[in-house]
């Protein structure tokens, strides 16, 4: 219970340190950076660790296979974000997104999936969402919130109050709807709470379709922690993963300069 309850505590500290973060950079540096920021897998590592701490590395090895389909969900969830964002305003948006994401998901859970499915699977659908969002990265601008203190404890507020509905909710709701619970993408969630009543769905709509881009470089870190964690123990598996998703948003991040400076 200790455990849980600390655990929900880090998600709600992490993710609402992250979406003012991404509040300033945005502002700053524009949506690119602030999606890069966005979709590093800070808000999952605490539930990773705690993974690792109460199970062996089998069970670490064997639950990667899940995450790497849970992150694919996250494609049509931000794909239909950004077509409904257009014409309808931030509830209808928001739920046209979980309606995707849930449907999704249980087309998902239809099938049993071995690692190289899920990987196929959860590519495939990242990267056709990706593809499929271009005109709101096309359609994006930058935007300067407010940073005074009032304005970030409010934001952090609505932030901490979004992930902990989402988890507490799905926990009193049951088992099936924990499981969905888990799936959701609290980030990009809060970000649209937070950010396009005040500032708009184009701008929000960018940053979450370039963070897809950051988003799939969740499905080769998980399969990293998948391959490594039985010869190499859990510590060195989470490591190894969290190494290669800093290195694909890297890699990600020098590659637009190299485009900009052509």
């Amino acid at each position: 219970m200790l455990t849980g309850a600390f655990l929900l505590a880090c998600r709600m500290a992490i993710v609402a340190a992250i979406v003012l973060a991404i509040s300033a950079v945005v502002g700053r540096a524009g949506p690119f950076l602030g999606a890069m920021l966005a979709s590093i897998p800070i808000s999952a590592g605490p539930a990773y660790v705690f993974l690792a701490l109460d199970h062996d590395a089998a069970f670490l090895a064997n639950s990667t296979v899940a995450s790497i389909l849970s992150v694919g969900a996250t494609g049509p969830f931000v794909w239909a974000y950004c077509v409904v964002s257009r014409r309808a305003g931030t509830i209808p948006s928001i739920g046209a997104a979980i309606a995707a994401l849930v449907a999704t998901v249980f087309v998902t859970n239809l099938f049993d999936w071995t690692f190289p499915g899920a990987f196929v699977w959860s590519a495939t659908l990242i990267g056709g969402s990706f593809l499929a969002t271009g005109f709101a990265r096309r359609a994006a601008v930058r935007v300067a919130l407010p940073n005074r203190r009032i304005d970030l404890l409010v934001r952090a507020g609505a932030v901490m109050t979004v992930v902990a509905a989402v988890s507490i909710l799905g926990e009193l709701a049951g088992p099936v709807a924990a499981g969905y619970g888990a799936l959701m993408p609290v980030v990009f969630l809060s970000l649209i709470i937070v950010l396009q009543p005040r500032v708009g769905a184009a701008p929000v709509a960018g940053i979450v379709s370039h963070a897809l881009a950051g988003i799939g470089g969740f499905v080769p870190a998980l399969s990293v922690v998948h391959l490594t964690a039985l010869p190499l123990g859990s510590a060195m598996a989470l490591s190894l993963g969290l190494a290669t998703s800093l290195a694909w948003n890297g890699g990600l991040i020098l590659l637009r300069r190299w485009r900009t400076a052509r």
